[in-house]
């Protein structure tokens, strides 16, 4: 949309992402967690975000054709969830999350990239961090999670 300055104005939904949802055989012990843990359960599927925010609703039919190319550009891989990992926030939050590891090596970051370039308006979760962390959270507490490992879980799909 022309903000009448001639540049291009974008709209970001915090309600829409450009994610990888993993198929529903997968999800039972990750829902389970989340179901403990994550208050965004009902909000948001597990997931990995690789753009958000996004464009609103409505714009979907009208980006769709250059997603679908975008995903033509891309390899197959394979998603494995092999560690837990948090990030704090501040000395009295912190979201635990699994880290996912992938074949080929770097996979989601290689994907990512090329959503950023065919939508570089989007670029939110590579300019919060120097680099693109792909996680799938798993819940948020309210301290700091000490460094041992939380959990023994293993999966892929």
């Amino acid at each position: 949309m022309d903000n009448g300055s001639g540049s291009h104005q974008v709209h970001k939904d915090h309600k829409s992402s450009v994610c990888l949802i993993p198929p529903s055989v997968a999800q039972g012990p990750i829902q389970a967690l989340r179901k403990v843990h994550d208050k965004q359960i009902n909000r948001w599927p597990p997931h990995i975000n690789l753009l958000y925010p996004f464009v609103p609703h409505n714009q979907f039919p009208d980006i769709l054709a250059k997603l679908t190319e975008v995903g033509t550009r891309v390899r197959p891989f394979r998603l494995s969830f092999t560690e837990f990992g948090y990030f704090s926030h501040g000395k009295n939050s912190s979201t635990v999350w699994l880290g996912p590891d992938t074949q080929p090596e770097n996979a989601l970051q290689r994907l990512e990239e090329e959503l950023v370039k065919a939508f570089p308006e989007f670029n939110d979760l590579m300019v919060r961090s120097a680099t693109f962390s792909p996680h799938l959270t798993v819940g948020q507490f309210g301290a700091k999670v000490k460094a041992a490992p939380l959990f023994c879980f293993l999966f892929g799909f």
